[in-house]
């Protein structure tokens, strides 16, 4: 049974059998597990650290983002349409006004 990036075990014929080890089995399977056991804490360990600069990244994204949508707002049309009605209005006879 080969799993991508794992070898082969030499104690594959065992595995997902109810084979009951010897004390000489033991001591091989245990010598095994020393370097696996080794690689997997070391892939824990670089996973934490991606984790940590995925966060970094995401909340940095995030300010940027937040500071996007605050500059973005300064320029909508909506900010301009009390010059846009002023000017309207501007134009637009008053009440008191005759209207011709």
């Amino acid at each position: 049974m080969l799993t991508a990036g794992v070898p082969e075990s030499p104690f594959a014929t065992m595995l997902k059998t109810n084979h009951i080890p010897s004390e000489d089995e033991i001591v091989a399977i245990k010598k095994y597990l020393v370097n696996p056991a080794a690689e997997a804490a070391a892939l824990n360990k670089e996973i934490g650290e991606m984790q940590t600069t995925l966060k970094g990244l995401q909340e940095k994204r995030d300010a940027l983002s937040h500071a996007i949508g605050l500059h973005k707002a300064l320029i909508s049309p909506l900010r301009r349409y009390p010059d846009i009605l002023q000017e309207i209005f501007h134009h637009y006879p008053r009440c008191d006004d005759e209207i011709v």
